[in-house]
């Protein structure tokens, strides 16, 4: 069985490196998954937020997210590990399709892992400024 580190550290080469179908195999099939607790109007606006309980719906929020949004950058700023648990902080900045404007994000994300699988995720990072570069139009 992998460490949890181990796992979570693999979890962000990919995810730094793009390698999502790699990371997503990683993702256990019954996996609870929450970026964002749901809140009407945001998950209009930012289409891939929302609350998942199986692998193929976090597959479709990965689908969501790469149609209408793209990784600038990302960097992982560190892990934290107790057990099967860890908390990880990252920043990302990330610019929209439609109209080319960009979107900070600080992120906190706690994931639970067993047997080598990711088998609980969940972010917390404030939507606003993605919201704001989603409703953006013009320069």
């Amino acid at each position: 069985m992998r460490s949890t580190y181990k796992v979570i550290e693999k979890w962000f080469d990919c995810l730094e490196n793009k390698r999502y179908d790699e990371l997503l195999d990683m993702v256990d099939e019954n996996v609870h998954w929450v970026n964002c607790r749901p809140v009407p109007g945001v998950n209009d606006v930012v289409p891939w937020l929302g609350e998942f309980y199986t692998k193929a719906d976090v597959i479709a929020s990965f689908e969501r997210f790469g149609s209408a949004a793209t990784p600038v950058s990302f960097t992982l700023h560190d892990i934290h590990v107790d057990g099967e648990f860890a908390l990880s902080h990252v920043h990302e900045v990330c610019e929209v399709l439609k109209n080319g404007k960009t979107f900070e994000v600080n992120d906190i994300f706690k994931m639970q892992v067993k047997d080598g699988k990711v088998v609980y995720w969940e972010s917390f990072w404030d939507p606003s400024g993605a919201i704001k570069a989603f409703t953006e139009t013009g320069e």
